[in-house]
């Protein structure tokens, strides 16, 4: 009976710290793409599936940008049995999970890709009040990834292309019409 419940206690941490009762993703996933110089960045949907424990976010790591400056936007929600949260990445109001401003010399077509890593603990109740930890420190990890993309050129190639040939095509007939009058008076 004994070793059942130890086996049964290793199953239900090997369980936890799979980060199967956590799910935590980048929003609206974690491939980006970004014109060098630009800002490109991510939300988030952290959801606690624990029927009866408290999740309290304790930090937020992300694997190096070569490319770029990173900024940690994450706002460590705590998350009661059975919540979820999402918040989606706004650059104007600094809300989400990460952003990185990619350096203006960042070579196109280059990929860089890594991890999200959240590290949390299990609480026994709300933090805030009569909640205690629980001694679990749990890490779940999401992919993310950015490629440098190229600038886009202006589009104004066709329509200078249509109203040069147009000038073109106006000059030509009054070329013709004058050589026209010119044969008619003699």
């Amino acid at each position: 009976m004994k070793s059942l419940v130890l086996f049964l206690i290793t199953l239900t941490f090997a369980y936890r710290a799979s980060g199967a009762v956590v799910d935590f993703q980048p929003l609206p996933g974690g491939d980006r793409m970004a014109a060098p110089g630009s800002t490109a960045g991510w939300g988030y949907t952290l959801t606690n599936n624990s029927p009866d424990e408290w999740l309290v976010p304790m930090s937020l790591s992300a694997d190096s940008f070569l490319n770029g400056h990173p900024t940690t936007l994450f706002d460590f929600p705590i998350l009661s049995p059975g919540a979820s949260v999402s918040v989606e990445f706004d650059p104007a109001l600094l809300v989400g999970l990460y952003m990185v401003t990619v350096a203006p010399d960042a070579p196109v077509g280059f990929v860089e890709q890594g991890l999200f890593t959240l590290g949390a603990e299990w609480w026994s109740d709300d933090p805030a009040g009569v909640g205690a930890p629980l001694g679990e420190t749990i890490e779940i990890t999401a992919p993310w990834s950015i490629e440098i993309a190229g600038v886009p050129e202006p589009a104004y190639t066709a329509p200078l292309c249509i109203v040069v040939s147009g000038l073109f095509w106006i000059r030509r007939k009054r070329l013709l019409s004058i050589g026209r009058n010119s044969n008619d008076r003699n």
